[in-house]
């Protein structure tokens, strides 16, 4: 009885796809905004030049970290995995990081002329997964296994020291982020060691 109560739903499948779909757009933009050569940034009006050119490396870091931790929660939702939690936990409080950046440090909206259409949504979704995720969690359709403890690992005060020598180094930029997910603690010499190898 139990286990027909725990199956999932239609509705479970559709969400979880759906929020893997849209956290691969926003890593699709971040890499796009990150790697953006020089001849695309050319293109844009001088106050987009200059914010772009401008960005930090703990704002690169938030964004990173928020697209990436968006993508490994709804893959544990669809796997069933009370750590998907946990990862769009980290995803809404990096998002929000970035968005206090945009918005109170630097007003976007007036630099690019765009709408708070896409950042509404964007933050209205991933509290919208957090609340989903643990409401599924709370119906006892989320496990936990012992290896879930182990890509829970973000080390994202280690990466921005990082970020702030290497932000344009496309290998770094990548590997962070997904060699943070190992169980292994990574040091700078190690990250080194990658870039350099």
């Amino acid at each position: 009885m139990n286990k027909t109560s725990n199956r999932p739903s239609i509705n479970f499948w559709i969400i979880s796809s759906l929020a893997l779909v849209w956290n691969l757009m926003g890593v699709f933009a971040y890499l796009g905004q990150t790697f953006m050569s020089q001849k695309i940034l050319l293109t844009l009006p001088k106050p987009e030049q200059h914010y772009f050119s401008n960005i930090p490396a703990w704002v690169t870091a938030a964004f990173a970290t928020a697209v990436f931790a968006g993508v490994f929660g709804s893959i544990g939702l669809i796997f069933k995995k009370k750590v998907a939690n946990f990862r769009f936990s980290i995803s809404i409080i990096s998002m929000l990081t970035h968005q206090f950046y945009n918005f109170f440090i630097q007003d976007y909206i007036a630099i690019s002329g765009k709408e708070l259409a896409l950042p509404l949504s964007t933050t209205l979704i991933g509290f919208f997964l957090l609340w989903y995720s643990y409401k599924m969690s709370k119906k006892g359709l989320l496990n936990y296994s012992f290896f879930d403890s182990s890509l829970c690992v973000f080390l994202v005060p280690a990466y921005i020291s990082y970020f702030e020598n290497r932000a344009s180094n496309f290998a770094l930029n990548n590997l962070i982020f997904l060699e943070g997910l190992s169980p292994t603690c990574f040091r700078a010499s190690k990250f080194d060691e990658i870039i350099h190898a």
